[in-house]
């Protein structure tokens, strides 16, 4: 599997030079390679792993079970993405209205 990720690399180099010199893209041409990019690499993933998920299971999923299990794990990931994004927000937030108040008071 870690050729799929050399390949998105070149697939996204490739398409963004293509682009580039053909049709003299900017950041678009870029956006653009990273969907190819990222499209290629899905497409040879599903064809690498096509046996393993195109069999029926012997035994049924148990779809309840499982989501018990995994969205605790899950939940728990997200709040602290979550929780460390809005710390972000909340830093720029107080510095510019400190950078406000200054400005504000350096005209008085």
């Amino acid at each position: 599997m870690g050729w799929l990720q050399i390949s998105d690399g070149v697939g996204r180099f490739g398409i963004m030079v293509l682009v580039i010199l053909v049709f003299g893209g900017k950041a678009a041409a870029a956006m653009f390679a990273a969907v190819v990019g990222q499209l290629i690499t899905i497409s040879i993933g599903a064809w690498l792993t096509y046996s393993i998920w195109s069999v029926r299971p012997a035994s049924p999923f148990n779809a309840k079970r499982w989501m018990g299990e995994a969205l605790p794990l899950t939940l728990g990931l997200g709040t602290v993405l979550l929780m460390s994004a809005s710390i972000c927000f909340l830093c720029r937030a107080s510095s510019r209205t400190r950078a406000r108040r200054r400005f504000t008071l350096e005209r008085c």
